[in-house]
C-alpha cells in the first residue's frame, strides 16, 4: 500500500511539470516594470503646482515612500514587477550634505531590483558616490563605463540578469558620452560608445538565454531612439536624462518593435509600464502616476528618512556663501535694466562650465526668473535665499545659436520696455519679465527706435510685424577683447529651461541649431560658485545700457 501511494505521488509530480512548463511557455506572463527618472534626491513629498480645473492649486507630491506604495500594489497586479531608475537619483544639495546614504538606503526600502547611474551621482567625486553606493542592496548597472577606480569597479556591473515569474531578464546600462563635461567625475572614468557597447551587451545577454532584454540608459530622448532603431535585440528601453515623459513604439530596422519610456523627472510622477510576455511583448500600456496623496506611503521609509528632513530644513538656513555688497532682486531693476544678482547668476554658470573646459560664448537669463522682490543685504547668503531668489527649480540649457538668433534675442528683450507711441501694442510683446540679465555679452538698447513686434500662437510666431531696430550694438567676449556679434557666425548661448523652450515669447531659442539641457540646476551652480568665490562682490558694469528715451509733447 505504501509502494503504490509512493508511485502515485512520483506520478503527480510528474505530470505537474509539463503543466509548469506549458504554462511558462504559452500563457503570457503578466509583467510590470516601475520606472523612476532624474529623482535628483527628492526622496521625501515637496510642494509643486498643478491646475485644477483651471485654477492654481498647491499640493504635496513625490517622496519613495509612496514609491514604495505604488511598487507594492503593482506587484500585487501582475506575475512579476520590477522597480527601475535611469539615475540622477542623487542630486545636491541634499546629496551633499549627506552623501547619497539616506537616498540609497531607502531605494533599498523600495525595493529598487535595478538603476543605472547618471552624470549628477558624479558632481561630488568618485569617491563619495562608491561610498553610498556600497549601500546599495540593487544592482547599479552601467556597460559603457571604462573604470580605473577599484572601489568604483566593485559597486558598478556591465550588466545583470533577473528571474522574474518564470522568465529570465538581462539588463544592462548605458551612461552619456558627456558625463566628463557635465560632471566631476575625474579621470579614473571613460565612456566609451554607446552603440557598439549596446551591440556587446546584447550579444552577450543572448548568450546567456535570457528571455527578454531591458535597457536602462542615461543618454536622452534621441540617443535612445537611435539606439531603438539601429541596435538588434533591444526589448524596452528605459530611459533618462532629458527629463522627458515619453512612451514610444520605435520599429527597428529588422522590423521589431522596441518599447521606450522615460518618467520625467524629480520623482513628482513615477511611470508603470505593464505588458504580457508569451516569447513577445504584447499589450504593453503605458501610465505616469501623479504620486500625490492619492498614492499610499510606505511608513517604514517615511520614518526612516523624518530624521533627515528635519536636518536638511534646519541646514538650508546655513550659509554657503557671502557676499561683501547687496544684491538687488527688486524688480524695478531686474525687469528693467542691469542688475549685479542678474551678473551673478549668469556669471555663475559661465564660470562652472568654462572649468569643465566647454565652449560658452554667453549666458542670459529672464528677470522674471529671479524673485524676492528686495534687496538682499551683504552679509552670508543661505540656501534658503537662494531658493527664494529662484524657486523654480529651473536648470541650464546650452544653445547653439547664429549671431543673427542671438541678436534676435537681445530685440524680443528691449522689446520689454514700453514707450508712448513706440508702434506695438502690448498684446504683441514680451512681458517685462523676460527681460534680459547677460553675461558674457553687452549691448546697447535705444529705445526711440521701433521695438521687437509679433503676433504669438502659443510659444510660436504667427507673424512677425517688425523685427526690431532697438538693439543698435552688441559685443562679445572673446579672449579678453569685446568683438560685435556677427549675423553669420555661431555662437554657444547659455540660457535656463523656461527660456529655452520657447517661454517668455523667446521663440528664436525654439530653433536652435542644437539644444542641450546640462541637467545642472541654477540654484546649484550658483552654490558651487558662491563656495567657490566668496566673498563675491558683484557690480553693474555696463552689460546693458539704455540711452534715455525722448518723449513725445
Amino acid at each position: 500500500m505504501h509502494f503504490v501511494k509512493r508511485i502515485l505521488a512520483i506520478l503527480a509530480i510528474f505530470l505537474a511539470l509539463p503543466v509548469f512548463v506549458s504554462s511558462a511557455q504559452n500563457v503570457p506572463v503578466k509583467m510590470g516594470l516601475l520606472v523612476t527618472s532624474d529623482l535628483q534626491s527628492h526622496i521625501f513629498p515637496f510642494e509643486t503646482t498643478i491646475r485644477n480645473n483651471g485654477k492654481k492649486k498647491t499640493i504635496q507630491v513625490g517622496g519613495l515612500g509612496r514609491i514604495s506604495a505604488l511598487a507594492e500594489k503593482l506587484r500585487q497586479e501582475t506575475d512579476g514587477t520590477l522597480v527601475l531608475s535611469t539615475g540622477d537619483d542623487l542630486m545636491v544639495p541634499f546629496y551633499e550634505m549627506f552623501k547619497g546614504i539616506p537616498e540609497i538606503k531607502a531605494m533599498n526600502m523600495a525595493g529598487y531590483d535595478a538603476i543605472t547611474p547618471g552624470n549628477h551621482e558624479f558632481d561630488l567625486g568618485v569617491r563619495t558616490y562608491v561610498n553610498a553606493a556600497k549601500e546599495a542592496s540593487f544592482d547599479i548597472i552601467s556597460s559603457n563605463l571604462s573604470i580605473t577606480d577599484s572601489g568604483l569597479s566593485q559597486v558598478i556591473k556591465s550588466y545583470t540578469t533577473k528571474s522574474v515569474a518564470g522568465l529570465k531578464i538581462g539588463i544592462f546600462g548605458l551612461m552619456t558620452p558627456d558625463l566628463a563635461r557635465v560632471s566631476n567625475v575625474g579621470n579614473s572614468v571613460t565612456v566609451k560608445d554607446p552603440f557598439s557597447t549596446a551591440l556587446e551587451m546584447v550579444k552577450t545577454l543572448k548568450a546567456q538565454k535570457v528571455d527578454m532584454v531591458i535597457c536602462l540608459t542615461h543618454i536622452g530622448t534621441q540617443m535612445d531612439m537611435q539606439l531603438a532603431r539601429t541596435v538588434p535585440g533591444i526589448d524596452i528601453i528605459v530611459g533618462g536624462h532629458t527629463h522627458d515623459y515619453l512612451f514610444r513604439k520605435i520599429r527597428h530596422n529588422n522590423g521589431k518593435e522596441v518599447l521606450i519610456v522615460h518618467a520625467g523627472v524629480g520623482g513628482e510622477k513615477a511611470g508603470v509600464l505593464k505588458f504580457a510576455f508569451d516569447g513577445r511583448i504584447t499589450k504593453p500600456t503605458w501610465k505616469t502616476v501623479l504620486l500625490d496623496e492619492k498614492i499610499a506611503s510606505d511608513q517604514n521609509i517615511d520614518s526612516f528618512l523624518k530624521p533627515y528632513k528635519i536636518a536638511f530644513e534646519k541646514k538650508l538656513s546655513e550659509p554657503v556663501g557671502a557676499s561683501e555688497v547687496d544684491l538687488d532682486a527688486r524688480k524695478t531693476v531686474i525687469r528693467q535694466k542691469e542688475s549685479n544678482l542678474g551678473n551673478l547668476i549668469v556669471d555663475s554658470w559661465i564660470d562652472w562650465f568654462k572649468s569643465k573646459n566647454n565652449a560658452v560664448d554667453c549666458a542670459v537669463m529672464n528677470g522674471g526668473g529671479i524673485r524676492g522682490d528686495r534687496i538682499y543685504p551683504a552679509g552670508n547668503i543661505s540656501l534658503k535665499t537662494l531658493l527664494e531668489i529662484h524657486p523654480f527649480g529651473n536648470t541650464v540649457y546650452k544653445l547653439t545659436l547664429t549671431g543673427e538668433q542671438l541678436l534676435r534675442a537681445l530685440e524680443i528683450s528691449a522689446s520689454t520696455m514700453v514707450i508712448p507711441e513706440d508702434g506695438c501694442d502690448t498684446a504683441y510683446r514680451p512681458h517685462g519679465g523676460a527681460f534680459l540679465q547677460v553675461g558674457g555679452i553687452r549691448f546697447v538698447i535705444d529705445p526711440n527706435k521701433k521695438p521687437f513686434c509679433a503676433i504669438y500662437e502659443g510659444r510660436k510666431i504667427r507673424r512677425i510685424l517688425c523685427c526690431g531696430e532697438r538693439v543698435i550694438k552688441a559685443e562679445i567676449l572673446r579672449n579678453g577683447i569685446w568683438v560685435p556679434v556677427e549675423k553669420k557666425k555661431t555662437y554657444v548661448v547659455l540660457t535656463n529651461s523656461w527660456l529655452a523652450c520657447g517661454g517668455d515669447g523667446y521663440y528664436v531659442f525654439n530653433e536652435a541649431k542644437k539644444k542641450e539641457d546640462t541637467t545642472f540646476r541654477i540654484v546649484d551652480l550658483l552654490t558651487f560658485y558662491l563656495k567657490k568665490h566668496s566673498p563675491v562682490k558683484p557690480a553693474t558694469e555696463g552689460r546693458i545700457t539704455i540711452l534715455s528715451p525722448v518723449l513725445a509733447e
